[in-house]
C-alpha cells in the first residue's frame, strides 16, 4: 500500500543505531494517519540519531503537529532534516523539530496561512474558525522560535495571497535552514499535487522532474468532505461565480482531484435524475387527471341515464296536481295523527279490563273468605275455631295489604298513578301486574286448600 512515509534502519557515519523518516508525499494521506507512524517511530526508540528527508506538499495540521511533536520529544540526540525538494505548508513545520535543517540551493520551502472548512451552526462554524486561528498562531510561534523572525514579519509572509515561496538561500538567511547544500540535480514533484497550490515559482521549474504514480482507488483518502462535495456542485451550477466564489471553487476542484471525484459528472447524473422523476411525477398526476376526468364522465351518463329512467316512468301530470300532492301531504299527516289517537285509546282500554280483571279477583277473595267463616261456624273444637280465625285474620290483613297497595298507586296496580301519569315502560307495568295478580291467586289457593283440610 502507498504511504507518505517510510522508515527504515540506518547506521550512522560514527556508529550506533540510526533511523532514516522520509517523508515524500501529502502528509495524512493515502489513507495513512500519524497514529501509524508514531507507532513505527517508536520501534526506534534506542536510536542515537534521526535522519529526516522531506520532500512533500504539505498535508494535515493536525497530523503534522503530531509527527512534529514525535520527532521532537524523541531522545536521539542528533536530529537532522534535509529538504531535498520542497517543504511546503505543514512539511515546514515537520522540519522544525530537526537539531539541524539542511535545504540545497534549489530547494523550497513554502509558508501560508491555515485553511480549511466548517459546516453546521454559527456556534460550530465559530468554534472550527476559533480552532483554525490557534492552529496558524502555533505555527506562527514555531516560525518565530526557529527564525528569530518577528512576528509581523512572519504573518506577513504567511498572509500572502499565494502563501510565500523561500529559495534556499533566502531560508537560510531568515533562518528557516541552517545549512546551504549544492543544487540537486533535479526535484521529484508530482503532477497530482499541482492542484493544491495556487501558484508555483518559475525558479522551482529550472530543475522539476514531474512524475505520476499509480494510485489505487482503493487506496485513496477521503480528502474532500460530503458537505464539500454538495458545496462544489452548487458552485458548479453557479451561472456566475464573484472572486471570493471562484477562489472557493478552486480549492474544492482541487480537493475533488486528489480524490478523483468527478464534481461535474456526479452534478449532470443528479440533474438528470431530477429530471426524470419530475416527468415522471408529471406523467403520473396526468395520468390521474385522465382517470379522474373519465370516471366524471362516466357519472353524468349515468345521472343522465337514471333521469330519464324515472322521467319515462313516472306519470303524466294533470293539472291541479301539485294541490293534490299538498293535500295527500295533508291527509298523510292527519293520519298519522288519528293512528296515535287510536293507539292512546287502546292502551286505556286494555288498562280498564286490567282493573276490571283485578276487582273480580278481590271479589273472588272475599267470597272465598265468606266460605271460610261458615265452615269455621259448623266446626265445634274450641282448637280448630281458634285456628281458623287466625287463618281468617291472616287472610283478612292479605286483602286489606293488596288493596292498600291497590289505592296508594303502586306501580302495576289496576287503577293506581305514579304521579298522577301512566308509567312510562309499558312492559315493566304489564309484568308488575302479573305478579301482583299471581300472587293473590296463590294466596287463595293456600287458604282453600287449609280449609278444605279442616
Amino acid at each position: 500500500m502507498r504511504s507518505w512515509y517510510n522508515l527504515s534502519a540506518y547506521t550512522p557515519s560514527n556508529g550506533g543505531k540510526g533511523a532514516r523518516i522520509k517523508i515524500h508525499d501529502e502528509i495524512g494521506g493515502w489513507g495513512v494517519s500519524a497514529r501509524q507512524f508514531l507507532n513505527d517511530l517508536e520501534s526506534f526508540g534506542d536510536a542515537q540519531e534521526i535522519d529526516i528527508d522531506i520532500n512533500s506538499p504539505g498535508g494535515s495540521v493536525l497530523e503534522g503537529w503530531a509527527i512534529y511533536n514525535a520527532i521532537e520529544l524523541h531522545p536521539a540526540p542528533v536530529k537532522i532534516a534535509t529538504i531535498s525538494g520542497i517543504a511546503a505548508s505543514m512539511a515546514s513545520v515537520i522540519m522544525l523539530a530537526a537539531k539541524e535543517i539542511r535545504i540545497p540551493e534549489n530547494g523550497m520551502i513554502m509558508v501560508h496561512r491555515v485553511t480549511g472548512g466548517s459546516a453546521g451552526t454559527h456556534e460550530e462554524m465559530s468554534k472550527a474558525a476559533e480552532m483554525t486561528k490557534q492552529m496558524e498562531d502555533q505555527i506562527v510561534a514555531a516560525y518565530m522560535k526557529r527564525t528569530k523572525l518577528s512576528e509581523n514579519e512572519i504573518r506577513e509572509m504567511m498572509n500572502s495571497l499565494v502563501g510565500t515561496w523561500i529559495s534556499g538561500k533566502d531560508a537560510v538567511a531568515k533562518g528557516f535552514a541552517d545549512t546551504l547544500m549544492q543544487p540537486v540535480q533535479a526535484i521529484n514533484f508530482l503532477n497530482e499535487w499541482k492542484p493544491l497550490f495556487t501558484s508555483l515559482p518559475v525558479a522551482l521549474f529550472d530543475t522539476l522532474v514531474t512524475s505520476t504514480a499509480n494510485r489505487s482507488p482503493d487506496s485513496r483518502s477521503m480528502n474532500i468532505t460530503a458537505v464539500q462535495k454538495t458545496r462544489l456542485k452548487a458552485l458548479l451550477a453557479l451561472t456566475a461565480c464573484n472572486d471570493a466564489e471562484k477562489s472557493e471553487l478552486a480549492t474544492l476542484q482541487a480537493l475533488a482531484a486528489k480524490d478523483g471525484y468527478d464534481a461535474a459528472a456526479e452534478l449532470a447524473a443528479e440533474v438528470a435524475a431530477e429530471a426524470a422523476k419530475k416527468a415522471k411525477a408529471q406523467a403520473a398526476k396526468k395520468k390521474q387527471a385522465a382517470a379522474k376526468a373519465k370516471a366524471k364522465k362516466a357519472f353524468e351518463a349515468a345521472k343522465a341515464k337514471w333521469a330519464s329512467f324515472t322521467k319515462a316512468k313516472k306519470p303524466k301530470a294533470k293539472d291541479g296536481d301539485d294541490d293534490e300532492d299538498d293535500q295527500n301531504a295533508d291527509d298523510e299527516e292527519d293520519d298519522e295523527d288519528e293512528n296515535a289517537a287510536d293507539e292512546e285509546e287502546e292502551e286505556e282500554k286494555e288498562e280498564e279490563e286490567e282493573e276490571e280483571e283485578e276487582d273480580d279477583q278481590n271479589k273472588a277473595l272475599k267470597a272465598r273468605i265468606a266460605k271460610l267463616e261458615k265452615q269455621l261456624s259448623a266446626k265445634d273444637k274450641s282448637d280448630k275455631k281458634a285456628q281458623a280465625e287466625a287463618e281468617k285474620a291472616a287472610l283478612v290483613a292479605r286483602l286489606d295489604i293488596l288493596e292498600n297497595l291497590v289505592k296508594s298507586g303502586v306501580p302495576g296496580a289496576a287503577g293506581g298513578a305514579t304521579g298522577g301519569k301512566q308509567p312510562d315502560n309499558q312492559n315493566q307495568q304489564l309484568t308488575d301486574r302479573q305478579r301482583l295478580a299471581q300472587g293473590r291467586a296463590a294466596a287463595v289457593a293456600a287458604l282453600a286448600a287449609k280449609a278444605g283440610g279442616k
